[in-house]
């Protein structure tokens, strides 16, 4: 089978924020454990979404999110206590969602420790129960 790619230009991430590696987060080789680089990634889209004034759960006035597919590409080994810089940016645009895109980079190297595209679709949770138009602070954000 092919491998994965996941290459997007440097523009294409907005916004940052780090995170260090505990001893929760090692697997029995002694390196970030893959599930917990996905778990990195939903912090970093968390904390992205926030920045950008959208809540995941949404309100009565405001769609949340749904995850729709994930995918990772990952490049090396992170360790204990090593900081990663986690990049996002948001691209694939639809009417409802889109591709919310991080790289996860060592910070003491520059290392690129891995890839990730999470597609989301907004839901109006409080309402409809249907798929919402994704909201301006996400589609521009995108610009």
């Amino acid at each position: 089978m092919a491998r994965l790619k996941l290459e997007y230009p440097d523009q294409a991430y907005t916004h940052s924020t780090t995170l260090q590696v505990r001893f929760d987060d090692i697997n029995a080789g002694m390196h970030l454990a893959h599930d917990r680089l996905v778990s990195f990634v939903a912090e970093a889209r968390s904390r992205f979404l926030e920045h950008l004034g959208i809540s995941e759960i949404g309100d009565e006035r405001t769609p949340g999110v749904i995850v729709s597919d994930l995918a990772v590409v990952y490049r090396a080994e992170a360790r204990l206590r090593d900081t990663l810089r986690l990049d996002s940016g948001i691209v694939d645009l639809t009417r409802y969602g889109g591709d919310v895109i991080c790289r996860v980079i060592r910070e003491s190297d520059g290392t690129l420790v891995g890839v990730a595209k999470v597609n989301l679709v907004f839901f109006d949770y409080h309402g409809s129960n249907r798929p919402a138009p994704a909201p301006a602070a996400f589609t521009d954000a995108a610009n």
